[in-house]
């Protein structure tokens, strides 16, 4: 009676997922982010007057992307796609059909609809919505006001003046889409929050290192050696016969006051960094091949910062997040 009785449900089980299985649901990828957190400001940022509901999946790799409507079939999907903003193309959107993974998220909580119900989600996701809504000034639900006072909010620190050697490791995220750069530490559990730049990045047409990386080398006041590309744009389009090695204190050295070099490859080529600049004009404006650009006496401060840290914690503890 007992094994009947489970193999009865054991049926009804796989029915169900059957069923799930056999759902085809499609949705339109438009952006993603490393964290809840990134993917919500990409989602506010882009989707301000949705004509559709938006979500937010955690994919296996662990990354979250927000999915802009849902659809019976790929040519609806693909008609939606097209009627998008053109901010919203630039990202390249597309479609993709929901997986039983993806589907079943939502009754675990995980995929989140607009606009947001506290109630519906889990313990992590539920913190970084409050921490979002906190960090940018959001108002906050009648639900979600008792939940504040359990948020660990990041503690504001001076990069000037903080030792970074307490230090257990650095972040560093890039936002090449707005244009701006923040430096968190952390220590044990507690996020420590040092700056916000303005930066630059890479024009439009040009492909752009994405993703996680580190840093491999700080130099302060650095030699440039500008690449072979570099050297022939120069020679033949600006008419300028640069030689191999910049020093710093020649008017051609684009490295500025510093240079940190990172692990991005695009196409095979290593050789992207945060470095300053020769005309800080520049700066907030997709102006670069790759790098990102920095007022000087911005990047010299966040260059000994670093330095420091990595003379004590190690140069594989800095983490460099590029989007």
């Amino acid at each position: 009676m007992i094994y009947r009785a489970f193999c009865f449900l054991a049926f009804i089980y796989l029915f169900q997922i059957s069923a799930i299985a056999d759902t085809k649901v499609y949705t339109v990828f438009v952006c993603s982010g490393t964290t809840y957190e990134e993917a919500l400001s990409e989602k506010n940022y882009y989707i301000k007057n949705p004509k559709a509901d938006a979500f937010i999946i955690r994919s296996e790799a662990g990354s979250y992307r927000v999915a802009y409507g849902m659809f019976k079939n790929v040519s609806d999907a693909e008609s939606f796609r097209r009627t998008l903003p053109k901010e919203l193309k630039k990202l390249k959107p597309y479609v993709e059909k929901l997986t039983v993974e993806y589907l079943s998220q939502t009754k675990q909580g995980k995929v989140v609809s607009f606009p947001l119900k506290a109630e519906a989600l889990d313990d992590n996701i539920h913190h970084e919505i409050l921490k979002a809504k906190l960090d940018n000034n959001i108002t906050f639900l009648e639900s979600e006001k008792n939940c504040t006072k359990q948020i660990i909010l990041p503690i504001l620190s001076d990069i000037k003046t903080y030792n970074p050697k307490n230090l257990d490791r650095i972040v560093v995220y890039i936002n090449s889409i707005k244009n701006y750069m923040t430096v968190k530490g952390y220590k044990n559990d507690q996020e420590l929050r040092f700056k916000t730049y303005k930066v630059s990045s890479a024009k439009i047409n040009v492909k752009k290192p994405k993703g996680v990386g580190y840093v491999s080398a700080i130099s302060l006041h650095p030699v440039w050696y500008p690449t072979t590309n570099t050297l022939d744009y120069f020679k033949n389009v600006r008419k300028i016969e640069l030689p191999k090695a910049i020093p710093p204190e020649s008017p051609y050295n684009y490295m500025g006051a510093a240079k940190i070099s990172l692990t991005h490859v695009v196409d095979g080529r290593q050789t992207y960094r945060i470095h300053g600049t020769i005309n800080e004009r520049t700066i907030g404006k997709h102006e670069s091949d790759g790098c990102i650009r920095m007022k000087n006496d911005d990047v010299l401060v966040l260059a000994r910062f670093l330095k420091e840290f990595s003379s004590a914690r190690g140069i594989k503890q800095i983490l460099v997040i590029m989007d």
